[in-house]
């Protein structure tokens, strides 16, 4: 509609792009977690064929069976936020002072380095058109991107309650690192749990990110989604067992939130400018 055919067809193939990267950056990053807390030993691509196969028969299902999965990864983060309540029963209030002391600069380069939790809503640019009732949907839209950002507030605030500086530095994954201090009479390794609830929390939106990629390429090639869906899970699983050492985890995660950043602020502002131009053109057309 703002681009034409050819120049818009080549965006929204760079689109698949995006939305790959954004898959692989979860799949890598959790398959790492695994081998870093549980599965020392397991081999990347062992992990990446089990969850090739499960992300293969959830996305078949259909967008029905990703919103609902959606659901569930809802209730399922409100069941493990409760957690937090440990590292706050725990933590050091000094750890925040003194507040306010750093330049604006750094709040915007810590604010762009932390993009990367949010990574995954820009995936409504392509299955707007699926919601029923739009207008009706919007405010819980924003109510759960108000929600999701609160809970990453005070995840954040619990964890530097309990984590000093230069332990947090040091520290791996420091979210996970919490869970072991998490003691109960009928269990004794509650990080093992948290993790394996984590895959419920990650697949749905790896699937939706990995299904917005079949969704493109049947719009611009009028490729079959099932067929597609091969291709893109095959290329997901060769790169995946490529990426082996930790400095490419976190190399493929800074890549990620850059690109990820430029996409939401630089790109969709654009690409609004651009669109309320050609409307008000087409606009003017008419009324001549």
């Amino acid at each position: 509609m703002v681009f034409g055919r050819l120049l818009g067809s080549s965006i929204s193939l760079l689109l698949i792009g995006y939305y790959f990267l954004s898959a692989l950056y979860v799949f890598r990053t959790y398959i790492d977690i695994v081998q870093e807390w549980v599965f020392p030993n397991i081999r990347t691509w062992e992990l990446a064929l089990i969850f090739i196969c499960l992300i293969f028969y959830l996305i078949c299902g259909g967008f029905r069976v990703l919103s609902g999965l959606t659901l569930f990864s809802t209730i399922t983060s409100f069941i493990l936020f409760l957690l937090i309540y440990f590292p706050i029963n725990l933590g050091n209030l000094s750890h925040l002072m003194p507040v306010w002391n750093h330049s604006c600069s750094e709040l915007f380069q810590a604010s762009k380095a932390s993009y990367g939790i949010y990574i995954g809503f820009e995936a409504l640019l392509v299955y707007f058109p699926f919601i029923r009732s739009i207008e009706k949907q919007t405010k819980w839209a924003h109510l759960g991107m108000l929600t999701n950002t609160l809970q990453f507030v005070v995840i954040t605030i619990s964890n530097l309650l309990y984590y000093s500086q230069g332990l947090l530095r040091r520290t791996l994954y420091p979210l996970l690192g919490v869970t072991k201090i998490i003691e109960f009479d009928f269990v004794e390794r509650i990080e093992f749990i948290f993790i394996f609830c984590w895959v419920i929390l990650f697949i749905p939106s790896l699937c939706i990110s990995i299904w917005c990629c079949t969704r493109i390429l049947k719009r611009v090639t009028h490729l079959n989604p099932r067929t597609s869906l091969v291709f893109v899970l095959a290329i997901l699983f060769l790169v995946v067992v490529q990426i082996n050492e930790k400095y490419e985890v976190n190399s493929l995660g800074d890549f990620t939130v850059q690109a990820g950043f430029y996409f939401v602020f630089a790109y969709i502002p654009v690409l609004f400018i651009l669109f309320l131009i050609r409307r008000k053109r087409k606009a003017k057309l008419n009324v001549a």
